[in-house]
């Protein structure tokens, strides 16, 4: 891929079960770009267990998680239904590009 310069630059591209564990792991590694593609409700955001149960994560909890080490995320899509209180964490947590699919 070429930067506004002209120059290469390396993108790694990641794909992972939607967990929580994942996600705190993306946060930490210091991922510039989020993509989450799930399902969502007006009060929280589903992610996995790691073996296909659902796990329900609160905005509140969801902001806390990537203000605690996601402070290099440049911009976060959310696909799911009910994704604005999702997207609204995103912003509260410092994300500066944030779209939130309905």
């Amino acid at each position: 891929m070429k930067g506004k310069d002209g120059t290469e630059v390396e993108v790694e591209l990641q794909m992972r079960y939607a967990t929580v564990d994942a996600l705190r792991s993306s946060m930490t590694l210091g991922a510039k770009i989020l993509h989450f593609a799930g399902h969502g409700h007006p009060d929280f955001l589903c992610f996995e267990d790691g073996r296909g149960a659902a796990v329900a994560l609160s905005p509140e909890a969801l902001r806390a998680l990537v203000s605690a080490g996601g402070h290099g995320v440049r911009l976060v899509v959310v696909n799911s239904c009910h994704s604005e209180a999702a997207g609204r964490a995103f912003v509260g947590a410092g994300v500066p590009h944030v779209v939130a699919v309905s």
